[in-house]
């Protein structure tokens, strides 16, 4: 297959081969960027009316006695932030404010008691209605459902594949395994050098997003091969010479079927109001990386194997017509 795939596949080898070896070094020593993740905090909550929302003095009065209070207790806090309290059951904001504080997760708890007492306890605002209240927030990190998900991505490509095998050919299954296995470590490798943020449980899910849609691409490759392949003109070309002509049919369809993908990631991180940074751009990375694989470095890799098989094919017909021309001759 003399063309530019062929002549720098070394190249493209080099650059996922360098980039695979760095982000298994970054992860072993400081593993993936999770900063999206919360880690376990307390908060502390004062809630007051209308009363004091329209008064910017009386709202800094109750600021000033939140954090006074949180000082002389010794708990450390972020600066506060306020928002409309919503409406549990309409979700509509109410005339109410909330003003939060993120706490340290080695706060004490019987100083954010007493916190919380000296806040309702102000005889000048009772009549406004403040009252605090605290929370604890447990490190979020939801393991179990999501390494559930990334099970179901990597059984729906392993099937996949195994469906590339059985309809396609052994040369097209293992070159889509190859590819596959590729598609996984640079997807995660190109996670952990950029340092993009991710969740921790996350990356099994980017690795069975890669691994799902390595495949799926390499199906779409694949049936175009096996149509060309079947083809009389076949005959006269050589294994390289088919795939090189399909390739050069496959870019549209393959990058059609990888924007479906990366509409579907970008479609559901906005209705699940996540993070873009750390769910929808690790994502599409982990759909980018199978189309660098499927349009370089796969063709170079199932040329090869189908040569091999065919070999092997004409091999064991060429024994069997000797073996048969032997026995009509010893009859």
């Amino acid at each position: 297959m003399n063309n530019k795939r062929s002549r720098f596949f070394p190249l493209f080898l080099a650059i996922s081969a360098v980039i695979i070896i760095a982000g298994i070094l970054l992860y072993a020593f400081i593993g993936f960027n999770t900063s999206p993740d919360r880690p376990a905090a307390y908060t502390l909550e004062v809630k007051y009316g209308v009363v004091i929302g329209n008064d910017a003095d009386q709202q800094e009065k109750v600021r000033e006695l939140a954090e006074s209070s949180m000082e002389k207790h010794g708990i450390v806090f972020s600066e506060g932030v306020t928002a409309p309290v919503v409406d549990g059951d309409s979700l509509a904001e109410t005339t109410d404010t909330i003003l939060s504080y993120e706490l340290a997760a080695s706060s004490d708890e019987a100083a954010l008691k007493a916190v919380v007492e000296e806040i309702n306890a102000m005889e000048e605002y009772r009549g406004a209605r403040v009252y605090a209240s605290y929370h604890h927030l447990e490190e979020l990190r939801y393991f179990e459902a999501e390494w559930r998900a990334a099970v179901a991505l990597a059984v729906a490509a392993i099937v996949a594949l195994g469906y590339v095998t059985i309809r396609f050919g052994v040369s097209c299954g293992v070159a889509g395994l190859a590819v596959m296995a590729h598609d996984v470590l640079l997807s995660l490798s190109i996670l952990a050098v950029a340092r993009i943020p991710v969740y921790a449980f996350a990356p099994a899910v980017y690795a069975g997003v890669a691994a799902l849609v390595s495949v799926v691409l390499w199906l779409v490759v694949c049936m175009r091969l096996r149509e060309k392949f079947k083809s009389e003109e076949y005959a006269s070309m050589n294994a390289g010479d088919v795939v090189r002509s399909v390739m050069d049919g496959a870019l549209l369809p393959v990058c059609l079927t990888a924007a479906v993908f990366a509409a579907v990631v970008c479609v559901l991180g906005l209705v699940g109001v996540v993070g873009t940074m750390g769910v929808v751009l690790p994502a599409l990375v982990s759909v980018a990386v199978p189309v660098y694989s499927t349009l370089l470095i796969a063709p170079n890799i199932v040329v090869p194997l189908k040569r091999m098989f065919d070999k092997r094919k004409e091999a064991k017909k060429g024994g069997y017509a000797a073996v048969k021309k032997g026995a009509q001759k010893s009859e």
